[in-house]
């Protein structure tokens, strides 16, 4: 899948984060008998500032994987998912393939709360994308999740409320 520009820039930039994430953790003792937490925040906090928002990097690169989905299954002429910002209101996909069908998406990169469930927050969550997808008209509608448990739990216990959408 060739990747446009933005999108190859903000790869780059998580590659930055990742390549001085590597070099923190080279460069710092994590003796696990050292019990001082003020120097384990200290290690913390460097790391946190080091990644920023990371589950918004993590969210832009499960975008990636949708969007080879969908511009596979539905050959979509240009599609940017650097161009809206992880989190930003609205349907995660809202495209047009080559002959006109509309193509709306919601994309979940969440780990359920609990061991068979969603804990309540993600539940109100994934209900409302639910909602969100059912009443937007289109041709093909999509839930994609990311992790193998959160597709198990969507698929067990939430199937009734994905009636016209699939769950990828």
């Amino acid at each position: 899948m060739a990747l446009l520009d933005g999108e190859d820039q903000q790869l780059r930039r998580i590659q930055e984060k990742l390549t001085l994430l590597r070099q923190l953790l080279q460069a710092r003792d994590l003796d696990p008998e050292n019990h001082d937490p003020h120097e384990w925040y200290r290690i913390a906090s460097i790391i946190k500032r080091a990644l920023g928002n990371f589950d918004n990097d993590v969210s832009f690169i499960a975008a990636l994987l949708a969007k080879q989905f969908l511009t596979e299954h539905h050959h979509i002429p240009l599609l940017d998912v650097s161009a809206k910002a992880q989190g930003a209101p609205g349907l995660d996909f809202d495209v047009r393939s080559h002959n006109g069908d509309r193509i709306i998406a919601e994309l979940k990169t969440t780990i359920p709360y609990g061991q068979n469930d969603l804990g309540a927050k993600q539940r109100e969550t994934f209900l409302h994308d639910f909602d969100k997808l059912r009443n937007t008209p289109a041709d093909f509608k999509y839930f994609f999740v990311t992790d193998p448990r959160t597709y198990d739990v969507v698929d067990r216990r939430y199937r009734s409320y994905l009636d016209g959408i699939q769950l990828q």
